[in-house]
């Protein structure tokens, strides 16, 4: 679906990227998990920006998948190095504070390790075959558009309207805005390549294994911080760091977008 976000409003850039991203949060976080309207202490308008805005949008979508890529196929080897390392290291400190939930989510430290590398083992397939399918050329037809956003809006009416009841008009208040911001951008859109276009350009084999550095820090940092018995409440940190950057990139890409001119 967000792809198909992407195609249909020509995103051609990182300000209307986020947009999209922001879309693809709120589809996960509104529509199906549901955390969107609040969950474990967590409450509105703050479950607004976490975790569909400072998670999705800006950790996956635009850094996780865009940037990385981009990494992978414009920058050297150090770049890459370095930014997998950082991406590991992110994931092994934030993935300490599970133990500090309740019930606690504890894994054994060989669990963890194989988790690491086959989701990363995983990723790497991903952007080795993402290219050889010319995803420039990703163009959905009506009938796949329909189908696409029927399954969604048969579960936000099966599912989740039951569940959160008057509380979707948050929701779809939100999407509103989304919709009208890329529809703004598709309008006046400045010239440059579809987003798409980036991941064409095929990444070596060389380049893609840098990734397994992620892996490795990530499994490094978890063990050993378990190991010594540093459990910190770092999800309260990331919740904080991302959601008032989330919050100023949202405010930042709406902003770019509405000064665009046609």
């Amino acid at each position: 679906m967000t792809l198909a976000i992407i195609t249909r409003f020509n995103v051609n850039t990182i300000w209307s990227l986020f947009i999209a991203g922001t879309a693809y949060g709120w589809i996960v976080e509104g529509i199906y998990a549901m955390t969107f309207f609040g969950n474990d202490g967590l409450v509105l308008p703050f479950s607004i920006v976490w975790t569909g805005i400072a998670q999705h949008a800006l950790l996956s979508v635009v850094i996780g998948w865009y940037y990385l890529y981009r990494s992978l196929t414009l920058r050297g080897y150090l770049h890459t190095l370095a930014f997998a390392f950082i991406l590991g290291l992110f994931w092994g400190v934030w993935a300490v504070a599970w133990a500090l939930e309740t019930p606690p989510v504890l894994s054994t430290f060989f669990g963890f390790i194989v988790h690491a590398f086959v989701t990363t083992l995983l990723l790497m397939l991903a952007f080795w075959l993402i290219p050889r399918f010319d995803p420039q050329k990703f163009l959905p037809s009506r009938w796949e558009y329909i189908v696409l956003f029927a399954i969604a809006g048969a579960f936000t009416l099966l599912v989740t309207l039951p569940t959160v009841q008057f509380m979707i008009i948050i929701l779809l208040a939100c999407f509103g805005l989304v919709y009208l911001l890329l529809r703004r951008h598709h309008k006046t859109a400045p010239p440059g390549a579809p987003i798409l276009s980036a991941f064409s350009q095929r990444a070596s084999v060389g380049k893609i294994l840098c990734l397994l550095v992620m892996p490795l820090i990530a499994s490094v940092t978890y063990v050993a911080m378990n190991d010594s018995g540093l459990i910190i409440p770092s999800n309260v940190f990331a919740f904080i760091i991302s959601s008032i950057v989330g919050t100023i990139v949202f405010v930042l890409s709406a902003y770019k977008i509405l000064r665009q001119r046609a």
